[in-house]
């Protein structure tokens, strides 16, 4: 198929000869989705050392996902069971960090991750660290993979084959069906349900926000953009970006994300800064009717701040896990 390509600013679809884009990607010109099957379901190593299993082959859909299986590697509370949306063409699974901190019975925080296209939700984890967040803090962290390791995010992203737009992929209801699947295993708080994610799980993490704020309490979002369409309600957002990005562009992707979630929001133009060490600074809106908030990483590039790819930086996840108990 040929490639569609939106503009991260606008939505509106650009044929290529129209378009230069370097204004998205820099010297790197243009990148579509892979027309390969991506890594597949998860595996590799989990946050906590241990291998992730999964995969397996489709009997049909079903309503509920079946619950996860019990981890065999040496990550205590980490499960991961194969996920079989009814909704979906292609297989998903799913990595369940379930903290041996809190009590199945103690009603659970939920935090959905999304990771960004071609990488999976073991890579995820291994460079968030939000195995250890959960284990210190208290919540559930839920990462979610499909067999091609894409998303769909409502249509609009900077880089996309027109196969990953039409995919049928249906992320809301892969995240209702995760959160059923999660409810299974142990207590979980369906109101305190988060969701965050990188480059392309950062679109995902916007778009179901976006769709669901009955249901989403908060999200975050990592070098993406959007949402692209009207909210069905304001959410609490946080956009953090590097202004170096050349693969999702600082501005505008980033900068065009933070107005959306503003506009969504009923903010005023008015602003508050706070910085952050060791390099990091973030603006929160004033007026919202949900806190809108952007944190600006000088010089990072594609990357999650203060992780392995980006240290030197405030880290992503403690902000975001700061952002989602301010929420609560």
């Amino acid at each position: 198929m040929s490639a569609v390509f939106l503009s991260c600013a606008t939505g509106e679809q650009i044929t290529p000869p129209e378009l230069d884009m370097s204004y998205f990607y820099g010297e790197g010109g243009i990148r579509e989705a892979s027309t390969g099957g991506g890594l597949g379901p998860a595996t590799g190593t989990g946050g906590s050392g241990g291998n992730s299993s999964g995969g397996g082959n489709s009997s049909g859909g079903s309503g509920v996902a079946p619950p996860p299986g019990t981890f065999t590697g040496n990550g205590d509370g980490l499960t991961t069971g194969l996920f079989i949306p009814d909704l979906m063409d292609d297989e998903g699974n799913y990595i369940l960090y379930d903290p041996t901190s809190l009590p199945k019975s103690t009603p659970a925080p939920v935090v959905i991750v999304f990771h960004k296209i071609q990488t999976s939700n073991a890579e995820m984890l291994a460079l968030t660290g939000f195995d250890a967040k959960a284990e210190a803090e208290g919540f559930v962290v839920v990462l979610p993979t499909t067999a091609n390791t894409q998303w769909n995010v409502g249509g609009r992203t900077t880089f996309c084959a027109s196969r990953l737009l039409n995919a049928g992929h249906d992320t809301t209801a892969f995240v209702t069906q995760v959160l059923d699947a999660t409810a299974q295993t142990r207590a979980i708080d369906r109101s305190k349900v988060f969701v965050t994610g990188w480059a392309l799980g950062a679109y995902a993490a916007s778009h179901v926000a976006c769709q669901m704020p009955d249901v989403i309490t908060a999200v975050a979002s990592h070098s993406g953009g959007g949402p692209a369409d009207s909210c069905n309600g304001p959410v609490p957002a946080m956009i953090l970006h590097g202004d170096a990005d050349s693969t999702v562009r600082y501005d505008p992707c980033g900068i065009s994300s933070y107005d959306r979630w503003a506009n969504h929001n009923g903010c005023l133009p008015e602003f508050t800064t706070a910085e952050h060490s060791p390099s990091g600074s973030c603006e929160t809106r004033t007026g919202c009717s949900a806190t809108t908030t952007f944190c600006t990483f000088p010089g990072m590039g594609h990357g999650w701040a203060g992780s392995s790819d980006s240290p030197g930086y405030a880290s992503a996840t403690d902000l975001i896990w700061d952002f989602f108990k301010a929420a609560m």
